[in-house]
């Protein structure tokens, strides 16, 4: 099986103890979702113009290959399910509340 990390960041799984079990490296290529401005509307009850945005498009999603999974964000998996996407899945953070692992991958259905 391979793994393919289109995410920024390296995924780290870990064990209950926070022993790491895998690393998925970035790529190098990042998968995103692509936006659709759709005007500004402005509120002034609040005095706050605020983009009315359309999400959800995938910009150059990956071609499908035998035996291979994408690591995605959850946006992405959640705006374009595939049965090739995986997401980390619950998230250890250290001290500062900074996030150095999880748990799983998990794939969104």
């Amino acid at each position: 099986m391979t793994v393919i990390n289109l995410t920024p960041h390296k995924i780290v799984v870990m064990d209950d103890d926070r022993n790491e079990l895998h690393t998925y490296p970035p790529s190098g290529e990042v998968l995103r979702l692509g936006t659709i401005d759709l005007g500004t509307q402005h509120y002034p009850d609040v005095d706050l113009p605020v983009e009315l945005v359309e999400f959800g498009h995938l910009q150059n999603p990956p071609k499908r290959i035998p035996g291979t999974w994408y690591l995605v964000s959850l946006p992405c998996a959640l705006a374009y399910p595939r049965d090739d996407f995986l997401v980390p899945y619950v998230e250890l953070r250290d001290d500062q509340g900074r996030v150095v692992g999880c748990r799983f991958l998990g794939r969104p259905v």
